[in-house]
């Protein structure tokens, strides 16, 4: 029997047909930033110390994983509405790269079994850029984030690229919010499925928006792997709570980080 995964009607369906359309994206009147970029000329673009020696899965193995999730209400994004994980909003900064890894460590303590904390992306793009609000890349990030870490929003609010946050004791605490272990996934659709199959949030780079974001479920249709679900950092007016789905070539990464595993804290502010 032919099966596909339910769509709701607030989320976003984008694709080959229609995505120029969402280059220039405005939420409450405002418009909303991105910010991946290219590597500059010259620069070696930041990478972990091997890519992933998980097993990339068949497309059947995928599907099949897939459809028993959503059948279960264990799908990623089942997980983070159960658990009241809202998306990020960047607002109008350029800090898209460093916005999914950092909800993929948020994730990440929720699903290891810690209350859910909200952190702060500022609190380490501010230090990678040197305090400027440009953009860059979520392998740059989730690597600053297992060197340093992240600190709590209610410490050092989330697009606050300042440095007077940047205290002693900021800088004491965000190392209690490590990314233990990442990896580096290859760049093609099948090896980040993999890991959405298994419970992994993935931090995906998107040459074609200049944007990152964080993918959270394979979309099967027809018994394929017919899109992916990602969760955007434009607040939780775009789309359906900042979920919306890619299809065709626009779900292809071009770069693919995952936090494995993140070190056990339980804060209390």
């Amino acid at each position: 029997m032919s099966y596909s995964s339910a769509i709701t009607s607030r989320e976003h369906v984008i694709g080959d047909d229609n995505y120029e359309s969402f280059f220039d994206v405005k939420v409450g009147g405002e418009s909303v930033g991105r910010g991946r970029v290219q590597p500059p000329a010259g620069t070696p673009k930041p990478r972990c110390l091997a890519r992933s020696a998980a097993a990339v899965m068949s497309e059947d193995e995928i599907v099949s994983r897939a459809i028993k999730l959503e059948q279960n209400g264990q799908r990623l994004s089942d997980l983070m509405r159960a658990a009241n994980i809202p998306c990020k909003n960047q607002a109008s900064t350029n800090y898209c790269w460093i916005n999914a890894p950092t909800y993929c460590v948020e994730v990440k303590r929720v699903l290891q079994g810690h209350a859910y904390v909200e952190l702060s992306p500022a609190s380490q793009g501010g230090p990678i850029t040197n305090f400027r609000n440009v953009g860059g890349w979520g392998t740059a990030g989730l690597k600053g984030i297992a060197e340093s870490g992240l600190v709590p929003a209610d410490q050092w609010p989330c697009n606050a690229i300042e440095r007077r946050y940047n205290t002693a004791d900021n800088r004491a605490l965000a190392m209690k919010f490590r990314a233990e272990e990442w990896d580096e996934l290859e760049t093609n659709v099948r090896a980040v499925c993999s890991q959405l199959v298994l419970g992994n949030p993935v931090a995906v780079g998107l040459d074609w928006w200049g944007h990152e974001v964080t993918f959270c479920d394979v979309v099967v249709a027809n018994n394929r792997i017919g899109g992916i679900r990602f969760r955007n950092s434009w607040g939780m007016d775009w789309g359906d709570d900042g979920f919306s789905v890619l299809t065709g070539s626009k779900m292809i990464p071009d770069d693919a980080v995952t936090p494995r595993s993140v070190t056990a804290f339980d804060y209390r502010a």
